[in-house]
């Protein structure tokens, strides 16, 4: 960690720093965190401040129930996602309503002799709907303030949330409900909050709407120009998406798997996602983890080897079976928020669309892999084995099925990572002519040029005093001459005529 932080910003991460450790940063590592708490309240510790008031043979409807709306919100959100990204305060919202829902509620159970199984239904869906647009507000926030400092906030986060959790953990055998309860209220309300300045009271949405527009003029064009061709599904799309799959199931079957063997499994959840987060962070630090690839090569192993584990029977396999599985589906988690962000931070395309993609796949296999370890839990040992060995056939054949599929189309990806290139350079210098035509049309002096060239590609004022190394008023001195030169009055409409501009 110190050797991290003592690393010049240029070799934490790849792209350009924008700022010194920020407190907004510090708030955003405790605040998700807390996000991380809450998440792990319903996943792994199966909502204890409400379990405890039903039967057991009914509480695997609920965590299967909350695992599906979970999953199907991010079917909603692929669909949907233009409207969500833009719309910050009804991510937020939802997200908040849903788990003042989940705790209202579990407020009233202990005043009622014997609540009914479907209110528990209520509470464990409402919980996997906080969860999701909770996820798609913090994908918002790290998508748009993105910086050499987010790979340590999500790493560090991680780490945090899973250290409390642990803490906790060590406390339910005691069965203290109300403070269970009480740190459901503190971790969803500290979650919320933070995430609410971070977006609101710093002028998040308005920065986000600015970043958008950047490089409008390559990006925007290029959506236009794709627009009449229908999106092709590939085989190695297929072949990503069944692995990711894949392996939410066997993360499902691992929490399930040791929620059967009593409260102390909670604990032995935390400890093995503390172990992969710690290994995340130890990775993103080093700046080791650039390649996906890289990434689900290393997690194979860790995720096939220990169902081997589940024949030989007792709490002791199902403790060493299930550890490396979670430990290295967090693992993979931690790693995947911060691609998320790096990727969706150009804003070619929505943060929520990149993480509801990448995330469903996993989730609707979670919701899968819950049902199947009920099934085998409950089953006969022979059903059992043969259940797991179909896991491990079923992990085994999806990783070759992708390896084989990356294989083939690694020539396809050097031809289009060429071609690619080479329409970037096209629409960069045409995107270049295009602002000289305006400036030498218009009259503009060559500090005008400058400014116009980074207005047309969303930049606001403050970036463009970084980026010209020019005083703040001077810069809005020389957008004002710009705007009255073109007789425009705002910056989409100098977009605008850049973008129409022959």
């Amino acid at each position: 960690m110190i050797r991290f932080l003592d690393r010049s910003p240029e070799k934490r991460s790849g792209c350009k720093p924008k700022a010194p450790f920020s407190a907004a940063s510090l708030l955003a590592m405790l605040g998700f965190s807390c996000y991380i708490f809450w998440e792990l309240l319903g996943i792994f510790g199966a909502l204890p401040f409400a379990a405890p008031y039903f039967p057991g043979d009914s509480l695997w409807l609920m965590r299967v129930c909350g695992f599906f709306v979970l999953a199907a919100s991010f079917l909603v959100a692929t669909k949907a996602y233009r409207r969500l990204e833009n719309r910050p305060i009804l991510v937020l919202g939802i997200g908040a309503a849903s788990a003042l829902v989940v705790l209202l509620l579990s407020s009233l159970f202990p005043l009622l002799a014997a609540p009914p199984v479907w209110v528990g239904i209520i509470a464990w869906s409402a919980h996997g709907l906080s969860l999701s647009f909770l996820m798609f507000a913090w994908a918002l926030y790290f998508s748009a303030c993105f910086d050499s400092w987010t790979a340590i906030v999500v790493a560090v986060g991680y780490v945090i949330g899973f250290s409390m959790f642990f803490l906790y953990s060590l406390t339910i055998p005691f069965d203290n409900t109300a403070s269970s309860l009480f740190l459901g209220f503190a971790s969803a309300a500290t979650t919320i909050g933070m995430l609410a300045f971070l977006l609101f009271a710093s002028k998040m949405p308005l920065h986000m709407l600015e970043r958008r527009q950047e490089d409008a003029s390559g990006a925007d064009a290029e959506k236009k120009e794709g627009s009449d061709a229908p999106a092709r599904i590939t085989l190695k799309t297929v072949s990503r998406v069944v692995y990711a799959t894949t392996c939410g199931v066997n993360f499902g079957f691992a929490i399930i798997l040791l929620q059967s063997i009593g409260t102390m499994s909670v604990s032995y959840g935390a400890i093995g996602g503390m172990i992969g987060c710690t290994i995340a962070l130890i990775a993103l630090s080093a700046g080791a983890l650039s390649r996906g690839a890289d990434i689900r090569r290393i997690g194979f192993v860790p995720i096939a080897a220990p169902l081997l584990f589940l024949p030989l029977g007792g709490i002791i396999s199902y403790i060493l079976c299930s550890i490396p599985i979670i430990a290295t589906s967090i693992f993979t988690a931690t790693v995947s928020w911060y691609n998320t962000a790096r990727r969706s931070s150009s804003k070619h395309r929505g943060p929520i669309e990149v993480f509801s993609k990448e995330k469903m796949p996993g989730w609707f296999g979670l919701f899968i892999g819950a049902i199947v370890c009920e099934i085998a839990v409950t089953a006969s040992s022979d059903v059992f084995t043969v259940i797991v060995a179909a896991l491990v056939a079923l992990v085994c054949v999806a990783f070759a099925f992708l390896e084989l599929c990356t294989y083939n189309s690694t020539d396809d990806q050097h031809a289009s990572a060429k071609e690619g290139k080479e329409q970037i350079e096209f629409r960069s210098r045409r995107f270049r002519d295009r602002c000289d035509s305006i400036s030498q049309s218009y009259g503009l002096t060559p500090r005008e040029a400058e400014v116009l060239v980074l207005l047309a590609k969303g930049y606001h004022a403050d970036s463009i005093s970084a980026e010209l190394s020019i005083a703040r008023p001077t810069t809005r001195t020389h957008i004002q001459h710009i705007y009255q030169k073109l007789t425009i009055n705002s910056q989409q409409e100098l977009i605008h005529i850049v973008d129409t501009r022959e």
